[in-house]
């Protein structure tokens, strides 16, 4: 996984998050920016995304800023994800590795 380049933006990753593993989708690389609103707010591909307003985001000049060695992520499901919005960047070193496919899936509808 590292040795081909690390996460790219829109792959599938795992990391540890209070002792659990989670699996999110990278939207934003170390270093990249995106516009946020006066309400915590940004544009992502066209879709509203309220992030949570007592994190500690690197914000300057309008921007929110991902730091080095840092991810933005989300979860598939936007209305029910529990993800950056809510906990900030994940760092590197909390990475586990890529999701290359899915063996096992319940669906439980």
């Amino acid at each position: 996984f590292w040795r081909l380049g690390g996460p790219r933006e829109n792959s599938v990753m795992t990391f540890s998050n209070n002792g659990k593993t989670i699996v999110k989708r990278t939207v934003l690389l170390e270093k990249q920016s995106i516009k946020i609103d006066e309400n915590y707010g940004i544009y992502l591909h066209g879709r509203y995304l309220p992030l949570n307003p007592q994190i500690d985001w690197a914000i300057q000049n309008g921007y929110l800023y991902i730091p080095q060695n840092s991810y933005f992520v989300l979860g598939d499901n936007l209305p029910h994800s529990f993800d950056s919005r809510h906990y900030g960047p994940i760092q590197k070193e909390r990475i586990h590795g890529a999701v290359l496919g899915v063996l096992y899936h319940e669906n439980k509808q």
